[in-house]
């Protein structure tokens, strides 16, 4: 993982040992205290050769989450700090269905106008907001990738 401007990528080689160990890891690192930490993971690369792979234990371990009170000991994801951030994760989320992105999360109601629902994002691109403005928050989008190289120049592409 790299800090880089607030977008900060990751990348999943294709020579991964445990791909499952990994996308638990960098679901962890994108979501931990609901992705508001200027260290959270927040678009990931995924070499072609393990993408399918990758993606099935990324959004299995997302929708084990517990999303609930900050009160609550059980709860994995809680409430955003700021009161306009849904409404701006929502817009990144929205921007990107509408260029073509799938959420791949499960779909469970808001508990308050100050959570958002842990959203994971295929199908992205370089066009969509998700993957190059910081998000602060819950979402990532995971971009398929056919080299290195290409890895390299998209995660230093962001604004």
């Amino acid at each position: 993982q790299l800090e880089l401007g607030g977008k900060d990528p990751a990348y999943v080689c294709d020579d991964v040992a445990d791909i499952t160990q990994v996308a638990q890891a960098l679901a962890d690192g994108a979501f931990y205290n609901a992705g508001q930490s200027c260290c959270s993971v927040e678009r990931i690369y995924v070499h072609e050769k393990v993408y399918d792979t990758f993606v099935e234990a990324f959004v299995q371990e997302v929708n084990s989450f517990q999303v609930g009170s900050e009160w609550d000991a059980s709860t994995y994801l809680g409430p955003l700090c700021l009161p306009s951030q849904p409404a701006f994760l929502r817009r990144q989320v929205d921007d990107a269905i509408s260029k073509g992105a799938k959420v791949v999360t499960k779909k469970i109601p808001c508990l308050t106008p100050r959570h958002f629902v842990p959203t994971v994002l295929i199908d992205v691109d370089h066009s969509m907001d998700i993957m190059r403005e910081e998000s602060f928050g819950p979402v990532i989008g995971i971009q398929k990738v056919h080299s290195d190289a290409e890895s390299v120049a998209l995660m230093d592409d962001t604004t």
